[in-house]
């Protein structure tokens, strides 16, 4: 398991299936059963001595936009006033494949934005796209397949918020010249306010227009995209670079 430290380097740690010492110890009694059942708690596991390939077997851990999120995007954003400071744990890095599918698929979770003050973890939704800076949020609106979409599971996260679902609580667009290039522009909107927006738009958007519009894809998918500018005239607040 890869662990950032508070200094920002990276450790790899043991996998412990069963250790403990002494102290370690919280508390004994028996179970239903009659057996003696003990609670131990872990309070120092040594890591492996770190070495110089650690956090470059990790990055080769991460898909290509993961990896320009982590390495180009974050480092930008990270000071904008809606993000706040932080450090960022990919998803990619510390999930197995099923569950990393099943944030995306079911949460729309990217990363999880780890603060200090509060300490606090939330949730990040990331977008990162390569050419030209088109200076907009996209989100899906049609599947592929004719299920529910980005902007319906997202819809209803947040309508049964009080039922503990979860979306993320930021939203990130950027874009980049190409992939490991540079950070041409990126923008940050709390995600209930890109959806509040979206679905007005789906309401009662007839045409397409410079600040908003829908793009179909030839496998049958289609994307809303909403211009930044839209956004800032409805009074929306942003973090942009």
């Amino acid at each position: 398991m890869a662990v950032n430290h508070a200094d920002g380097r990276l450790a790899v740690w043991e996998c412990v299936i069963f250790a403990a010492r002494r102290g370690d110890i919280l508390e004994t009694g028996s179970g239903n059963d009659g057996e003696d059942q003990v609670a131990f708690t872990f309070k120092t596991i040594k890591p492996l001595a770190e070495s110089s390939s650690a956090r470059e077997h990790v990055i080769k851990m991460l898909s290509a936009s993961a990896e320009d999120f982590v390495n180009v995007v974050w480092p930008g954003i990270s000071q904008l006033p809606i993000v706040g400071g932080g450090k960022l744990q990919p998803v990619e890095a510390v999930s197995d494949k099923n569950f990393i599918d099943q944030l995306d698929l079911l949460a729309g979770i990217d990363a999880w934005h780890i603060q200090a003050n509060p300490s606090s973890i939330r949730g990040l939704a990331s977008r990162v796209q390569w050419g030209v800076p088109r200076r907009t949020f996209t989100i899906r609106t049609r599947s592929k397949g004719g299920g529910e979409t980005e902007l319906e599971k997202r819809a209803r996260a947040i309508a049964n918020r009080e039922e503990g679902h979860l979306y993320p609580h930021l939203t990130v667009q950027a874009y980049l010249d190409k992939k490991g290039g540079t950070l041409l522009c990126a923008a940050v909107i709390k995600t209930t306010d890109l959806i509040a927006r979206a679905s007005f738009l789906q309401e009662k958007m007839k045409h397409n227009s410079n600040w908003f519009g829908y793009i179909d894809n030839p496998d049958g998918s289609q994307f809303m995209y909403i211009a930044w500018d839209d956004l800032l005239a409805q009074k929306f607040q942003l973090g942009i670079l």
